[in-house]
């Protein structure tokens, strides 16, 4: 890396420590007239902290802070872990909490009774005061009769674990691109020109039975996810059946 490139990037990780997370920079005119580079080294600077995942750039909405908050690998910590384990406070807000009846998908999903009673609660999840994702969950109530609506202000993995001796060991995720409506964008604090990733999770107990559906949506803007794949040799259907 250059040193007028290297200069122009430690000068802007100063000023990210000073910003808070999802805030906008000043724009690349602003920033090379201030730290006496040009326009272009700044750029070059700026895309090596685009690599690092530390910010982020929108061709319409500018560049937004990130920092380590968007690095999450795919994995079964809950969002106050991972949040936690950053540095990031987190914090929750209840939109609704109520009871719904299951209809015959939601209870072929939970494993329960067709019109079975199910908790429905949306709350949006905060990293630092900024709006980081919206959740949508169901829940058993013949499960979990004891849950309420303060409960999902904080680790719902924490409340099952502490309170009904129920681990979360497997989960089923499902991702896509989705494109916020209208009351998504209000909560998140976003505008049209940023989507959103969504996942659709289920999640299991050490027994392999059923504990929650949830439908979130991350910022795209402050959220991702890393995959780490290889390539394992797959057995045959014979040896298959002869290890099950």
């Amino acid at each position: 890396m250059q040193a007028g490139v290297l200069r122009a990037r430690e000068q802007v990780l100063l000023l990210l420590g000073e910003l808070r997370l999802g805030s906008r920079l000043p724009g690349e005119r602003v920033l090379s007239e201030r730290f006496g580079v040009s326009r272009m080294t700044l750029r070059a600077a700026m895309d090596t902290l685009i690599e690092e995942g530390l910010i982020f750039r929108s061709s319409r909405s500018g560049t937004f802070v990130i920092k380590p908050i968007t690095s999450s690998v795919l994995s079964l910590k809950s969002f106050s872990e991972t949040m936690a384990e950053r540095g990031f406070s987190v914090t929750s807000k209840v939109v609704s909490f109520k009871e719904i009846k299951a209809d015959k998908n939601l209870a072929q999903t939970l494993g329960i009774e067709n019109h079975s009673i199910v908790f429905k609660a949306t709350r949006v999840r905060y990293g630092n005061d900024t709006p980081i994702s919206i959740e949508e969950l169901y829940i058993s109530k013949d499960l979990f009769p004891d849950l309420r609506k303060s409960v999902l202000v904080g680790s719902l993995y924490n409340f099952f674990k502490e309170k009904h001796n129920i681990v979360v060991r497997a989960a089923e995720n499902r991702i896509s691109a989705h494109m916020p409506n209208e009351v998504e964008m209000k909560l998140l604090q976003i505008d049209q020109s940023i989507p959103t990733l969504k996942m659709r999770v289920i999640d299991a107990d050490q027994n392999g039975n059923i504990v929650m559906k949830a439908i979130c949506n991350y910022r795209s803007d402050l959220y991702n996810l890393n995959l780490h794949l290889s390539s394992l040799p797959v057995l045959d259907t014979e040896t298959e059946r002869a290890s099950g």
